[in-house]
């Protein structure tokens, strides 16, 4: 159970999964955090304005060495969000299926 002091320090990890609060996702970073992650590759490797697939970004040779390297396809899908958000990311054929890595993005300069 979460008390008032648990819950403000954990807000920006903790997703409700439904209104009684009685599920909820937990990452172990926030979505801004893996969000500037993923960018800040994007634009050491060259990518800004090149298209990644979703599976690629989780398991593909350049991210093996990343820290979000075998990311889970629900946090990954919330980064790029935040991505696509700022103007940094468009995100296409994404399905709405947290699990579904299907899809991909591009990285905007």
């Amino acid at each position: 159970m979460l008390n008032d002091y648990n819950y403000s320090s954990l807000k920006c990890l903790l997703e409700w999964q439904d209104k009684k609060m009685s599920t909820a996702l937990l990452m172990w970073r926030s979505a801004d955090e893996w969000a500037k992650l993923i960018f800040n590759w994007a634009e050491r490797r060259g990518m800004t304005n090149t298209v990644c697939t979703l599976y690629e970004l989780q398991s593909g040779n350049d991210v093996k060495n990343e820290e979000f390297f075998e990311i889970e396809t629900w946090v990954l899908k919330r980064a790029l969000r935040v991505l696509e958000k700022k103007g940094k990311a468009v995100m296409f054929d994404i399905q709405a299926n947290d699990n579904d890595n299907s899809g991909g993005v591009k990285f905007l300069s």
